[in-house]
């Protein structure tokens, strides 16, 4: 099985003078590494050995989507605010990552099943 994981980049404006802040640069790319990590982190616990492929996107909402592709279909497992994936939001954080385990949970018993 193929796991899709969609997130939206996360990009920072340049200051006044057009000079970007290399330090925001940094830790949006390590808030974004994390963010990504977590959702890919919960596919490998359900399901080890998987496929993972990162899908990012510039579209809006700004959400995270947890798919699969089997049998030549694509199937949402989870979608959500993708800030409710970074670490400094915890209580958000550890919510959605149960409901991230609990579907993936409940998609391979039904996919075991069939």
């Amino acid at each position: 099985m193929k796991f899709i994981i969609t997130y939206r980049r996360i990009w920072i404006q340049a200051g006044r003078d057009g000079v970007f802040a290399f330090a925001k640069i940094a830790e949006a790319n390590i808030a974004r590494a994390r963010m990504a990590s977590t959702a890919e982190n919960c596919v490998k616990e359900i399901f080890p050995g998987s496929q993972i492929v990162a899908n990012r996107t510039d579209r809006y909402p700004i959400r995270v989507i947890v798919s699969v592709e089997a049998d030549g279909k694509s199937v949402e497992i989870w979608s959500g605010s993708q800030r409710d994936l970074f670490q400094k939001y915890r209580a958000n954080r550890e919510k959605s990552v149960q409901a991230i385990k609990n579907n993936l949970t409940k998609f391979k018993a039904t996919s075991m099943d069939a």
